[in-house]
């Protein structure tokens, strides 16, 4: 079944977490992205309390499953790298992943049994203060391979002007 994407507006530092609820049934497999928009300096993307939802209520934490593909911390912030908890905005959160816009910021996650919606407060950690503006895209594996294809452009076409001058 193909998955109607999720795009999130411009999330910064210093601004409230953002509670999402984005259906998931049907897919094998999810990706998570995050982009920096346009900053990817300072992004520390939280996914916080990030967590997979069946039919029946059953809560799985996606930092407690096993994420196939991607570079992140699991409940604990990029910066402490072990033992500080993630915070957006003051509020401290005891599960969730962090992702960098500027490494590779897309994880993908296999369902391994089915489930009906992923739920995650999102946001930008506290430890880079105000810095940071990044967009939260949760998909399917055609949204997914949209993405990567507009990774690859961007990286073929590195100047401003001749990306503009796509036509797709």
């Amino acid at each position: 079944a193909r998955m109607a994407t999720y795009t999130s507006p411009v999330l910064r530092g210093g601004e409230p977490a953002v509670r999402i609820s984005v259906p998931v049934a049907g897919q094998k497999e999810i990706y998570l992205y995050v982009l920096g928009a346009p900053e990817v300096v300072y992004a520390a993307a939280d996914w916080a309390d990030a967590k997979l939802i069946d039919d029946t209520g059953k809560e799985t934490f996606i930092s407690r499953i096993t994420l196939l593909e991607g570079q992140l911390s699991k409940d604990c912030n990029l910066f402490s790298g072990v033992s500080g908890p993630i915070r957006i905005a003051g509020r401290k959160f005891e599960r969730g992943i962090e992702m960098y816009p500027d490494g590779i910021g897309k994880v993908r996650v296999a369902l391994d049994k089915p489930s009906a919606r992923l739920e995650a407060w999102i946001g930008i950690d506290d430890w880079v203060g105000k810095h940071g503006a990044v967009r939260f895209i949760v998909t399917g594996p055609e949204g997914a391979a949209r993405e990567d294809l507009w990774d690859l452009a961007a990286r073929d076409f590195s100047e401003e002007a001749p990306r503009r001058e796509m036509k797709w």
